[in-house]
């Protein structure tokens, strides 16, 4: 039968573990520094990131970790913190295969019972997937939108609300109307000969 002792010394080690693995298996890069911006730990992902391990990074400084050029950028938002005020900023960073990532940092000051600020926690989230996502929706639409407006097809386009968002060259020409005097507005009343001949087309 264990000994009490053994058995309350076993929990905090446990408990330390559990912690461990839920920090190293979350999606964000996170990392604790002290009032002097030195490590006191961080996960897996964060360590990992900058070339180093979970202990290797412990009881680095800030600048030595990310490098003193951009240390000198950010660290107005890491004084900021210090003095007890959250923060965020974004970031790029050249990874060692030359890629660009992109980053949005959150920095949360430790607070102590005494109210003084005796550190900080930093949350990073690496966005570049998500950017690349959205520059692709941007490409698209603007390809989208230079096929619409050469398009010798009248074509219009409204929103849930029947506002209308576009409305092509080819649309001025067949309906007599300019996109500047409709764009916002519901779609008018046209005649029901002309309405038939592009209700095939609108969008």
């Amino acid at each position: 039968m264990e000994k009490p002792g053994r058995l309350a010394q076993a929990k905090p080690r446990e408990d330390a573990a559990l912690l461990r693995l839920i920090a190293d298996n979350v999606p964000t890069m996170s990392v604790a520094y002290d009032e002097n911006l030195c490590c006191l730990c961080a996960n897996r992902r964060f360590a990992e990131f900058f070339g180093l391990t979970t202990v290797s990074v412990v009881g680095k400084h800030l600048r030595e970790i990310i490098g003193e050029g951009p240390y000198q950028e950010i660290k107005p938002y890491f004084d900021r913190v210090l003095e007890g005020h959250r923060a965020t900023y974004k970031r790029t960073r050249v990874i060692d295969n030359g890629e660009l990532r992109h980053l949005e940092v959150e920095l949360i000051p430790h607070i102590g019972q005494d109210g003084c600020t005796q550190g900080l926690f930093a949350v990073t989230t690496d966005v570049t997937e998500r950017k690349r996502a959205e520059e692709q929706l941007r490409d698209a639409n603007e390809q989208l939108q230079m096929l619409i407006q050469s398009s010798p097809l009248a074509i219009y386009t409204r929103n849930r609300d029947g506002l209308l968002t576009s409305w092509n060259p080819a649309a001025e020409k067949m309906y007599g109307w300019k996109a500047a005097e409709l764009l916002g507005k519901p779609l008018p009343s046209v005649p029901d000969e002309v309405r038939a001949e592009s209700d095939g087309l609108r969008m």
